[in-house]
């Protein structure tokens, strides 16, 4: 008995050649540039949309996920009662401000610096913004009760440990020193560790600006304050990976590199999550 052959149509092998030579042409057109090597080690290798959470700011308003969104945010955590770290690192905040107003000419309006107290029980939002205002007026300030903080410094790996009392109402907070930056669309893009220097804050920022606007991931209008990314996937989590949850941990307070790592990722529903959000963003909803 003679076996028949399954033919496949040379119609379907070719449309199906057409299709993949396409998307190696559109991959090799939206392939983002190499990161500039002053950013090795400042952005992170995924970018996390950040989860919902809610602080109050010095001006009693609510702050929050969506108070990220359509501006680049420099994120510090501290509390008022800190010798030493917390305000040399704002004076750097200020110095760094101060520097790029000069290069523009204005103050920045893409730009927002947010101190995050992680002392409740002793920094009200009245006594953060007489904080804050004594470094610069632009300056934002917020808190919460703990586990909301929690949630928040979690998601950037920012770990901080209140002491024991030394006396009524005397501690000391041991936390992180790095500075963390947020994208206009609300996801954690990199951290920078210590030491902070004003000059080296600017050229840092500069160039990861620069980055994301040379790879199509954010495009910002001042004049609609909406955020859009571009290109052919506009889904994509990162110039050069699909979204992944990465988490970044600090095991000392001193916000070294070498204390720092970082947990791989491994829950895929946060690409979905990340889409989503991305099309709300997008859409201005």
């Amino acid at each position: 008995m003679q076996l028949k052959r399954n033919h496949i149509p040379i119609g379907s092998l070719l449309l199906f050649a057409v299709f993949l030579l396409v998307m190696l042409a559109t991959w090799l057109l939206v392939k983002p540039p190499t990161p500039p090597a002053e950013l090795q080690g400042v952005l992170r290798p995924h970018y996390r949309l950040l989860a919902p959470f809610t602080l109050i700011d010095h001006h009693q308003q609510a702050f929050d996920q969506t108070s990220l969104q359509g501006k680049w945010s420099l994120i510090f955590f501290g509390y008022l009662s800190c010798p030493d770290v917390c305000p040399m690192t704002l004076h750097e905040l200020n110095a760094f401000w101060r520097l790029l107003k000069d290069e523009i000419g204005t103050d920045p309006t893409d730009l927002q610096i947010v101190f995050v107290s992680v002392d409740p029980a002793r920094d009200s939002p009245q006594a953060l913004g007489d904080y804050v205002r004594h470094f610069n007026p632009r300056f934002i300030a917020a808190t919460a009760a703990n586990a909301q903080i929690d949630n928040l410094a979690r998601q950037f790996g920012a770990g901080y440990v209140i002491e024991a009392e030394t006396a009524a109402g005397k501690y000391l907070v041991a936390h992180t020193s790095a500075i963390f930056m947020v994208d206009p669309l609300g996801r954690s893009v990199a951290t920078f560790s210590q030491p902070h220097y004003a000059s080296t804050l600017l050229s840092q920022y500069r160039k990861i600006t620069q980055y994301f606007g040379a790879t199509g991931e954010v495009k910002f209008s001042l004049e609609s304050g909406l955020v859009a990314r571009s290109g052919f996937f506009p889904l994509l989590d990162s110039p050069d990976q699909i979204g992944c949850d990465q988490h970044q941990v600090d095991h000392q307070p001193d916000g070294k590199e070498s204390n720092r790592s970082l947990v791989p990722c491994r829950r895929l529903h946060d690409v979905a999550r990340f889409a989503f959000a991305g099309l709300n963003i997008a859409h201005g909803h």
